[in-house]
């Protein structure tokens, strides 16, 4: 399900997606030389109102851009001759009967296919039960709410009212830009005549790894909604304070680092793990608003009673405006299915941009009173996962407390012991040890579907999923014997999974070196924190130039293919020694590094045939999910079979092909 072969073509005739490539690569490399030192990457608070046009370009530093030009000229003409040179492509069995399995299953009206939870695989179950599993979920009174009177234009006119409330609407209140929309107004009220505007989508991802009955997770795509640009505007705002936020998790890499030198001696020591349950939706609006304003009303306090920078404008006027249009992106979350528009009431909807960093902040603010009490030697969060270290006696007590500060947002499957799982470790203390010891945590229904060797991917992709999942065993494994076991497991599954011992026995003979590994992450782990610490006081950053220049093409046919891109792509001396290029880049490590830029997959195809499900659904019990594998996609006819609205033809009764928006696989992956 990870690629998805394209219909046999003439190696000519895919010239110009190759070519695009090229020119972007070429357009990029002129911008920075452009911009030079200049805050290039910067990026604003409010999303752009319009993408950069792709035929735009500097017109300044006229030598190197004219030298860019003929580099672009040559390595088109390489190109060109490299692909004439390239036999014609054919589809072997497997690759055509992908292509026709994918092909029949478009025409399907009667399943769904949608991505599992946690990233577990692709599912497919019929159509009715998937819209049951959807409606169980907005059939909660208590957070969802049918709307009769959904008016986008309406919306709108309340999101301009807030911005002339807080002085935002214009770009002046006098001269000659008086009554013109400020450059902020025009990001969030952009769609506000655009044809793309939509109600956002709600749809459920099933929850493979839990156990009974097959749940859904709600997900809501707020792209190119009323709420969206206003949300992506709070979210870039928000997350500058995220490094600020106590506690905070980034990845388990971090956590591994601080278990090498906390010091775990003591008996009465407990490790304890919990969740959030169903974190986003159990959020009052009220509560999370109040959360955010004293979050930045404490960065507006050291801001002017200490001297302390600011990663962001935390001025009382720009606090209040924040959370104004954060209370009407939450107040105005509404989401279509089947046809039926509803109206969150309370929390944030998992897919709209800010959810995160106002989940984030909330749960700062609710756990701040307990881990002040209870003072845990350790304390870590991600997200809505807890991972505790401290004295016995508090165990309880810091758990009772998180769950009286807010009577919806409450603690769930906590555990307590002298081992706890977080994230993708299994972290244990013991007396004898001085510090807790780390390994690898692998789930039980992890089914290990590594990249086969036969498939579309280049060869380097295979050896360096090898090479770097090593890494990362050797990282988290703080005991050699841990190491030594889930090595050898990951060798036998490579094995099943087509390699040959040959190919595996270079890879793993000499294994990584832990010491060496941690010290490297320890290096950018300060760097990060240099980098940090520069922005916040507005200092020269701690990089230097770049070092090499990166290209991205198309990956399409790399093991057909045999182009030589280092020769295609190799850059003139004009080029590397031209003065305003050795401002960007470094000279002597001028290279190119050819990137691949993975096509659609089967997987992604098959998630998104219809954005609309049918208007009406039977209510005859449906069958359970069925995860995606290849053996139960090769029975699927024996499954449809015996479905209860299966005729004696073995297929199920479909509704109308009305009700469905249809996409066919030639639509989708276009003939040549």
């Amino acid at each position: 399900m990870k690629y998805i072969p394209r219909y046999p073509v003439k190696p000519s005739t895919l010239y110009p997606e190759y070519a695009d490539a090229l020119f972007k690569y070429v357009r990029n490399i002129k911008w920075r030389v452009f911009y030079g030192d200049s805050s290039f990457d910067d990026q604003p608070l409010h999303p752009p109102t319009k993408p950069l046009d792709p035929k735009s370009l500097p017109e300044s530093n006229a030598d190197v851009q004219r030298a860019l030009d003929v580099y672009l000229t040559g390595c088109e003409e390489r190109l060109q001759t490299t692909l004439a040179a390239q036999p014609h492509i054919k589809l072997n069995y497997l690759d055509q009967l992908i292509l026709d399995t994918l092909e029949s299953l478009s025409k399907r009206k009667d399943i769904v296919f949608k991505p599992a939870d946690k990233n577990l695989g692709t599912t497919v179950m019929f159509t009715e039960q998937y819209n049951k599993l959807c409606t169980d979920i907005l059939s909660d009174s208590t957070t969802y709410v049918v709307c009769s009177d959904y008016d986008a234009k309406h919306l709108y006119a309340s999101l301009r009212e807030l911005l002339l409330k807080h002085g935002q609407l214009y770009a002046s209140e006098t001269g000659p830009m008086r009554m013109q929309y400020s450059r902020l107004t025009k990001s969030l009220i952009q769609l506000a005549r655009d044809p793309a505007l939509r109600v956002p989508a709600f749809y459920c991802l099933p929850k493979m790894h839990k156990q009974g009955a097959v749940k859904g997770r709600p997900i809501v795509s707020s792209i190119n909604s009323v709420t969206y640009h206003a949300s992506v505007y709070l979210h870039n705002y928000l997350v500058q304070f995220r490094p600020y936020i106590p506690n905070i998790c980034t990845n388990s890499t971090d956590v591994v680092l601080d278990m090498e030198t906390l010091s775990t001696e003591d008996p009465n020591l407990v490790v304890v793990c919990a969740d959030v349950a169903s974190l986003y939706p159990s959020i009052p609006i009220d509560y999370g608003l109040q959360a955010v304003r004293n979050f930045l009303l404490g960065f507006h306090s050291n801001s002017k009673r200490h001297g302390q920078p600011s990663p962001g404008d935390v001025s009382l006027k720009q606090i209040d405006f924040i959370i104004d249009l954060l209370e009407w992106v939450l107040r105005n979350n509404y989401m279509q299915f089947m046809g039926v528009i509803y109206h969150q009431l309370t929390g944030t909807a998992m897919g709209t941009p800010v959810a995160v960093m106002f989940a984030d902040i909330v749960l700062a603010y609710l756990e701040r009173p307990a881990v002040s009490r209870c003072k845990p030697l350790y304390y870590s969060r991600y997200l809505d996962d807890l991972f505790i270290i401290l004295h016995k006696d508090f165990k309880d007590e810091i758990v009772a407390r998180f769950n009286a500060q807010c009577s919806s947002i409450q603690l769930d499957a906590v555990t307590h012991g002298s081992a706890g799982i977080y994230l993708d470790l299994k972290i244990s203390i013991s007396a004898g040890e001085r510090h807790p010891t780390t390994c690898i945590y692998q789930k039980d229904m992890n089914r290990f579907n590594y990249i086969v060797p036969s498939s579309s991917h280049g060869p380097a992709v295979g050896r360096n999923l090898v090479i770097t999942e090593l890494k990362r065993y050797r990282v988290r494994c703080s005991a050699d014997v841990d190491f030594d076991t889930v090595s050898r497991l990951f060798y036998d599954r490579l094995v099943a999974r087509g390699y040959t011992r040959e190919y595996l026995d270079v890879l793993f003979r000499q294994p990584p070196d832990r010491p060496s590994l941690l010290e490297d992450l320890r290096v950018k782990k300060q760097r990060r924190k240099e980098e940090q610490d520069a922005r916040l006081l507005q200092t020269e950053p701690i990089t230097g130039g770049k070092s090499s220049v990166l290209v991205y093409v198309p990956c399409i046919y790399n093991r057909a293919l045999r182009i030589p891109w280092q020769e295609v792509l190799r850059l003139p001396s004009e080029v590397t020694e031209n003065v305003d290029m050795c401002t960007v880049y470094d000279q002597d490590g001028m290279r190119i590094i050819v990137g691949a830029k993975n096509p659609k997959n089967a997987a992604y195809y098959l998630s998104r045939l219809r954005n609309l499900l049918p208007t009406s659904t039977n209510t005859t019990t449906p069958n359970p999910v069925l995860a995606a594998t290849s053996s139960q996609v090769r029975n699927t006819a024996s499954v449809v079979a015996s479905h209860p609205n299966s005729n004696p033809n073995g297929r199920v009764t479909a509704p109308p092909s009305s009700a469905l928006r249809q996409t066919t696989l030639s639509s989708f992956f276009a003939r040549r």
